[in-house]
């Protein structure tokens, strides 16, 4: 049986996925079975897969007709994985030669996760560590900026009340609550054990194309026992440099988008426990969506489909927010959030005229030139 499973999808851009397939070659790890499941690719890719056969041990899956989407392909995935470890890796991201084997060489027993470090980049490997290595580091800052992350940390731990199993905590806050909005909360980057990912029936909702990583990771945080953070575990996630011709996933533009991040964040609580510390990270996403973006949007935006039916949406994913998730947010963002609760569309406009008043007085009191 192999060590790791390493689960591929396929859709489109050829290019990404060859420069994908030659940096995985490169990994100082080999231990591992690489499924790539193709979701009615509209590019010919034969040739690559005929050339990196013979590399990898490599089964290849196409979805069936009627059935699209990564959620769809990684449940194929997980379905037909073999190897003790599962890791998921998107077509157009690449991982560095010996990230693989720093997370296997720091387990030392079974664990449920390993998680690493997601760096982002528009550049491919060549381009990304000549970067890196050349990158001029002020050490001082680094420190500071360290020890700022450890006082989070540390403030999480004792809010979540999770003393007794700080593994777990720190799992939830590297991977969920450290991570700014929703869309950066990702399934990518980290070793899943598959007998924990079986037992426990985690799957993707493949109802969401772009929100389908919170329907499994939220529920497998939750359930965790047991997890080990390996920093130097990089895995690159690709920006594109062509977001209107070869938008990446997270660049599409879609109508459906807003409606899908209101369903995916309901549909996720369903599977949470009420009272839980996941839960209260997941509300607290969704809250600094509405007070950061989407406020915004309600007061410039000239669509007026922010202040109906995209305001009422809102509010409804709202209701369901547990009133103890706006203790750590600032009395306007609360009053923001209690006006949205009661559809009252003025009361919040007058939050947002209120906040970027004040940002805009900052912005003067430092800069007279503003």
């Amino acid at each position: 049986m192999r060590t790791i499973s390493i689960i591929l999808p396929f859709f489109k851009y050829k290019h990404y996925f060859k420069e994908c397939l030659q940096n995985l070659a490169q990994s100082t790890f080999k231990d591992f079975e690489l499924i790539v499941i193709l979701d009615h690719p509209t590019e010919d890719i034969d040739d690559l897969l005929e050339q990196y056969n013979s590399v990898f041990d490599m089964k290849v899956y196409a979805l069936p007709e009627g059935v699209t989407g990564v959620a769809a392909c990684r449940n194929v995935g997980i379905q037909e994985a073999k190897g003790a470890y599962l890791y998921f890796l998107d077509s157009d991201d690449y991982v560095l030669e010996d990230t693989l084997q720093n997370m296997i060489k720091a387990i030392d027993h079974d664990v449920d996760m390993v998680y690493g470090t997601i760096n982002h980049t528009w550049n491919n490997k060549a381009n990304y560590l000549h970067k890196i290595e050349n990158k001029e580091v002020d050490e001082e800052d680094q420190e500071e900026r360290e020890q700022q992350r450890l006082n989070k940390l540390s403030d999480f731990i004792s809010f979540s009340s999770y003393e007794k199993d700080e593994q777990q905590a720190k799992a939830i806050f590297y991977t969920m609550d450290n991570r700014k909005g929703i869309r950066t909360f990702t399934v990518l980057g980290n070793l899943y054990n598959r007998d924990f990912v079986v037992r426990n029936n985690l799957k993707f909702n493949e109802n969401f194309r772009y929100y389908c990583d919170m329907t499994f990771m939220c529920p497998l945080l939750e359930k965790l026992t047991s997890a080990l953070q390996v920093e130097e575990a990089i895995y690159v996630k690709r920006k594109h440099n062509d977001p209107i011709n070869e938008p990446a996933l997270s660049q599409e533009e879609n109508e459906n988008r807003f409606n899908e991040r209101c369903d995916a964040v309901e549909y996720t609580r369903t599977l949470l426990k009420e009272e839980g510390v996941v839960r209260f990270c997941l509300d607290r996403k969704i809250v600094s969506y509405f007070v950061s973006q989407m406020a915004k949007k309600i007061r410039r935006s000239q669509d007026d489909f922010w202040r109906t039916e995209y305001f009422e949406r809102m509010a409804k994913t709202m209701d369901g927010i547990r009133p103890e998730v706006m203790n750590r947010y600032k009395r306007n963002s609360r009053k923001m959030v209690a006006y949205l609760q009661n559809r009252d569309l003025k009361g919040v406009q007058s939050c947002v005229r209120r906040k970027l008043g004040i940002k805009k007085f900052f912005r003067i009191f430092k800069n007279k030139n503003v």
